[in-house]
């Protein structure tokens, strides 16, 4: 039941693909293990904070912020076009590394994912969730099957390493970075970085905004007589004393938590500046993103052709 600050990171684009099986791993990072990622990915423009005119009177009361639209979710992928592009990443990995009589393996889970938890992008703000498991997620039922190491020669024919595996010339990022470049005609197949980017610096930029800053101050000030003290709801998600099985003050202070923000108005004032933030962001990254959505029709389309002849 871990804890997560949603927006932070990029959690909300790759996270997930963890447990997904070694090719799948192609959708997250560019080429082998051992190699560093590509610095081709274009640089983001990022808006200053004073052009980000928000009407206060315009925020609405929020309270759960599960399933809030975001300007961005245009250029996102959904969950079946990823699971496409790694059914065809699968089946390309697999016909090359059968050559050398190597066998990718099953992933328990059914592809990656590209998860917006919009419950926690902002915090905690589910009055039931705090009173059940604190600040944490409730465990999904059942362990993750393990799955055997691949041994030398399958890691050098999925990822690369060796010119040649049991006489037989190998790709030079393997067959999972050759199926990758078959897609997407790049060393990275899915989302596009600079998409990923913009989520995550519109939740970095948007956290700093004044009427942001202005609702997080109500907020601790609301927490204040429970005896706790934290400048912004990720302090709350990372307190340090939370971990392992949730306490009964951890859960009081978690529905405290969330209580607060209704009070201070914190989730709607941060989603309302976050979303005039993003669509600064995409107004200026506006090139970017129209190549990343066609770049994204082209590896459906090849994807499709891929399974489409299984």
């Amino acid at each position: 039941m871990r804890r997560s600050t949603g927006g932070a990171e990029r959690v909300g684009w790759r996270s997930a693909i963890a447990g997904a099986s070694p090719v799948l791993l192609l959708l997250a990072c560019a080429g082998a293990p051992s190699e560093p990622a590509p610095a081709t990915a274009p640089a983001i423009v990022l808006p200053s904070l004073d052009q980000i005119a928000v009407d206060p009177g315009s925020i609405p009361d929020i309270g759960d912020s599960t399933g809030l639209p975001m300007e961005l979710d245009v250029y996102r992928w959904s969950d079946a076009e990823l699971s496409l592009v790694a059914q065809a990443l699968n089946t390309l990995t697999g016909d090359c590394a059968e050559r050398f009589g190597v066998a990718v393996p099953d992933s328990p889970d059914s592809g990656p994912r590209e998860p917006e938890d919009m419950s926690r992008r902002y915090g905690l703000t589910s009055a039931a969730e705090a009173g059940a498991t604190g600040y944490r997620f409730q465990a999904t039922p059942g362990p993750t099957p393990a799955r055997a190491p691949l041994d030398e020669d399958a890691t050098a024919v999925l990822y690369g390493g060796k010119a040649q595996v049991r006489g037989k010339a190998v790709p030079p990022r393997g067959c999972a970075g050759q199926a990758t470049t078959e897609i997407s005609g790049a060393d990275h197949a899915g989302p596009a970085e600079a998409v990923q980017d913009i989520n995550s610096a519109s939740w970095s930029l948007s956290r700093r905004h004044p009427l942001v800053t202005a609702a997080f101050a109500r907020w601790s000030a609301c927490l204040r007589p429970t005896g706790t003290t934290y400048g912004d709801p990720v302090e709350a998600m990372n307190d340090d004393r939370f971990t392992g099985q949730p306490t009964a003050d951890e859960i009081e202070v978690a529905k405290a938590d969330v209580a607060c923000k209704v009070v201070a108005g914190t989730t709607g004032a941060w989603h309302t500046v976050e979303m005039a933030v993003q669509r600064a962001m995409i107004e200026a990254n506006r090139p970017v993103l129209e190549e990343a959505q066609r770049a994204k029709a082209r590896q459906l389309a090849k994807a499709r052709q891929v399974v489409g002849r299984e």
